[in-house]
């Protein structure tokens, strides 16, 4: 299995207000909070620089502005250690930006401008060479609409180079279509990551081991259902269940810890870590990233991380 990652999708510059503790009643109101912050953001974007800090070879494919903000971001990249080559600067729009409102205890809503992740498409993956990679990593699916009728033939293409493909929606679909748009392409995902308000909506299903099952039917391989601070599920057909709790930690930020856990599971996979392994070492990486205000700014290296999750998970864990 090749170790080599290829992250696609959503790249956004965050702007993070943080110490909102209530949302105006009126337009006219003003809100006061503690401080302000500006970071790289999108989900394949956070998931790329997790695994960039974690020392995985890792790539980005997406769309940027040819901006301040496209600058910025490009930048983070090249700190994390990300091959940026196969991101797009586009000269007709602006980059992404989300804005979101952090409450103290962590929880946070976000306002987006798609910009340029509007017009990613499938002529900016026309040269990928897929045979490259063992991974590939399909983060913030409904906020890149341009690349949706494409994304059956390339998964397609992907599998056949031998590439393990994991999916996550990582937003809100705003169009209310959900699972109708990802039912084209189910049958091509390994691992598909979601948190449980995201599998209700995707599956009309009231429990995450019935959601599974929904989408295990269309072909999905397994799921991983992300429970925040209840740990994660692991469903895979003809397999028990695997339940992990979660990293204790006091949440300053949860923006970002999706993302992060995605790409610290994935790495468990690549190094042959068992189920229950994975999860133990994603969970860290995302409790850990909760830590700090901003969508990686508390991801770990791996030697602390690897540290962190033993002292918690104790010595069993097999990493």
């Amino acid at each position: 299995m090749k170790p080599n990652f290829l992250c696609l999708g959503l790249i956004m510059r965050d702007i993070l207000v943080c110490g909102v503790d209530e949302l105006p009643s009126h337009w006219e109101q003003t809100l006061v909070a503690d401080h302000i912050l500006s970071d790289t953001g999108g989900g394949a974007a956070n998931s790329a620089r997790t695994l960039g800090r974690l020392g995985a070879p890792v790539a980005l494919s997406g769309r940027l502005g040819a901006d301040a903000f496209g600058q910025a971001i490009l930048a983070d990249l090249a700190a994390d250690h990300v091959d940026a080559g196969p991101v797009c600067v586009d000269e007709q729009s602006s980059s992404g930006v989300a804005v979101a409102l952090v409450r103290g205890d962590g929880k946070r809503c976000f306002t987006t401008v798609r910009g340029a992740n509007s017009r990613y498409c499938a002529r900016d993956l026309a040269s990928i060479p897929w045979e490259q990679y063992g991974f590939v990593h399909i983060n913030g699916f409904f906020q890149f609409p341009a690349l949706e009728p494409d994304l059956p033939d390339l998964l397609c293409r992907a599998r056949r180079a031998g590439c393990v493909i994991s999916f996550d929606t990582a937003s809100w679909d705003a169009t209310g279509r959900w699972y109708q748009r990802i039912r084209p392409f189910a049958q091509w995902i390994d691992y598909f990551f979601a948190n449980e308000a995201q599998l209700a909506q995707l599956t009309h299903c009231d429990r995450p081991d019935q959601a599974a099952d929904f989408l295990m039917r269309d072909g999905v391989k397994q799921v991983i259902a992300k429970r925040g601070e209840a740990g994660s599920i692991r469903f895979c057909a003809g397999q028990p269940p695997v339940s992990v709790p979660a990293f204790p930690v006091d949440a300053v930020d949860t923006t970002g810890a999706g993302d992060s856990f995605d790409a610290a599971y994935l790495y468990g996979v690549s190094r042959g870590w068992q189920p229950r392994d994975c999860a133990r070492f994603a969970n860290t990486v995302a409790g850990s990233n909760c830590a700090r205000a901003g969508a990686t700014a508390g991801v770990p290296d791996l030697e602390t991380a690897l540290r962190l999750c033993r002292a918690h998970y104790g010595p069993d864990t097999a990493l």
